[in-house]
């Protein structure tokens, strides 16, 4: 195994988490970097960009996890790394998205927190 950070083999076991299941995940420490990772770290891009499409067509987040079998956590922490990874629309961009008759806004109220299209 290799660290999904920096590709080093100079890996050791790090404890475990356990989940409310009861199932174990091991924990891993780079010796290279100095990060921790588990067995589930490196989640393809595919499936990272499947997910926020399916929040973005109004899937909920544990429905989005269930179908995808990942954590409800994952899904949200995907997000909010898109959003704070996002740069402001440019004047120039929201005109181009008026013109399309479709507004991408980041919505964000007391019950959840994604990406919806509305659609003029």
């Amino acid at each position: 195994m290799n660290c999904p950070h920096c590709q080093s083999q100079t890996i050791v076991k790090n404890g475990k988490d356990y989940h409310q299941d009861g199932k174990a995940i091991q924990n891993y420490l780079c010796k290279g970097c100095g990060k921790r990772f588990n067995e589930r770290t490196g989640t393809p891009a595919n499936v990272v960009s499947l997910a926020l499409k399916r929040r973005s067509e109004g899937m909920g987040v544990r429905a989005s996890g269930r179908v995808l079998e990942k954590s409800h956590g994952s899904i949200m922490g995907w997000e909010q790394k898109l959003a704070t990874q996002s740069q402001p629309a440019q004047q120039e961009q929201i005109y181009q998205w008026r013109e399309m008759r479709v507004t991408l806004a980041l919505a964000r109220t007391s019950d959840s927190t994604g990406w919806t299209i509305h659609r003029t």
